[in-house]
């Protein structure tokens, strides 16, 4: 399977992890690097790499939007539901917070930015994704793929050894994955 432009690590690095040939199952290693970077999406609720998005807030009864992919590289516009622009200010870029500056009329705002990390695995400089969401990354799939033989099993026993799999995230990733949660407290 291709991996996505949003991956959160690639099928070299996740092979290297692995310690396999990155051809022999490149395929599964992508299917396994998608699951992951969707799994840690969708926890986190936020976007990683860094896009032109519009997103739409719906009842803005405050003053303040927290965006979905940050940080903020831009906003280009923020419009209220009758296609008025508004005035506003980035509160915090890391953050991803935009603060309306005027008072929000209507039930949804549409605010154009450009947001998330510059991923670029071809180039280490260039690249802007945080190390530890790499490396989660690779252990999530790394564990999806190793699993994938042994789905429903939670131990086995060969040759007078046990293998108890483990079925939760660890303390060390669950961490990782609370950092990067997006944390909408307004």
């Amino acid at each position: 399977m291709q991996v996505k432009t949003n991956a959160l690590t690639n099928t070299t690095l996740l092979a290297e992890y692995l310690e396999l040939d990155a051809t022999a199952d490149a395929s599964i290693l992508g299917l396994c690097i998608n699951s992951a970077t969707a799994f840690i999406e969708g926890y986190t609720k936020r976007y990683f790499k860094e896009e032109s998005r519009v997103q739409e807030i719906l009842n803005p009864n405050k003053s303040v939007a927290i965006l979905k992919a940050y940080p903020i590289s831009s906003v280009a516009s923020v419009i209220d539901e009758g296609g008025n622009s508004l005035e506003y200010k980035i509160k915090s870029k890391s953050a991803g917070i935009v603060e309306f500056t005027q008072l929000v009329e209507g039930s949804r705002v549409e605010i154009t930015y450009t947001g998330g990390y510059v991923i670029n695995f071809s180039d280490d400089n260039a690249n802007k994704l945080p190390f530890d969401l790499m490396n989660l990354c690779n252990e999530i799939a790394g564990r999806i793929y190793n699993k994938r033989k042994s789905q429903g099993i939670s131990s086995e026993s060969m040759e007078g050894q046990n293998i108890n799999w483990e079925k939760d995230l660890t303390p060390e990733m669950k961490a990782i994955l609370e950092k990067y949660k997006n944390k909408t407290f307004f």
